[in-house]
């Protein structure tokens, strides 16, 4: 199944999109979009799906490693906003953060390399904090015939760090699931990345 996350010229963009409970985890200098309607939401959850899922929900992955893959095989980091949707299921809302990387000439040429300085710093703030819950979905583009884009989901956050900046320390658990040993900072269950081309998790 993985193959299908293959970057081969038919991918025009990757979209990383995070979800946060809790705003103070948002980078506070993105562009804000206006906020999502619960009408709006309805519209949006109603388009057809032709997307095709090639990565199934993992737990707690690294995700600090994924960017050098991408520009590696050319794309930049072009865009990133903000923006406040509703929770339907607890009530009040939840923060979405996107990322949009791009290898298409016209797009890379019009980034301000100061602008994109910014935008990977946010980012990597972002990926270094905390594991995800990753999917990903391979769709067809609404605006450009033959072409395709990758959205990576990333939501259900594990923050690495408290507060003060003290890692976040948990025992070990065997095979049973029970507790042994002594408190350590938190491990990956694998990490998103480019290979050969292909985005896994591994």
């Amino acid at each position: 199944m993985d193959a299908i996350g293959y970057l081969d010229s038919g991918i025009s963009t990757v979209l990383m999109q995070f979800s946060f409970s809790n705003q103070s985890a948002v980078p506070q200098w993105l562009w804000e979009k206006e906020r999502e309607t619960v009408e709006a939401r309805s519209d949006r959850k109603g388009q057809p799906l032709t997307g095709t899922q090639f990565i199934a929900p993992t737990e707690q992955v690294m995700v600090s490693v994924f960017t050098d893959g991408l520009y590696e095989l050319g794309f930049r980091l072009v865009d990133a906003f903000y923006q406040k949707r509703p929770n339907v299921k607890k009530g009040g809302f939840y923060h979405m953060v996107r990322f949009v990387f791009s290898r298409d000439p016209s797009r890379v040429a019009e980034i301000k390399e100061q602008y994109e300085t910014l935008l990977r710093k946010s980012l990597v703030e972002i990926d270094s904090s905390a594991f995800w819950r990753v999917r990903a979905y391979k769709n067809e583009s609404r605006t450009e015939e033959g072409k395709f884009h990758i959205s990576v989901n990333l939501e259900a956050r594990t923050p690495l760090y408290r507060p003060n900046g003290d890692p976040v320390l948990a025992r070990r658990k065997d095979e049973f699931g029970e507790a042994y040993g002594e408190p350590v900072p938190l491990l990956p269950n694998g990490a998103l990345r480019v290979v050969n081309g292909t985005i896994v998790v591994s």
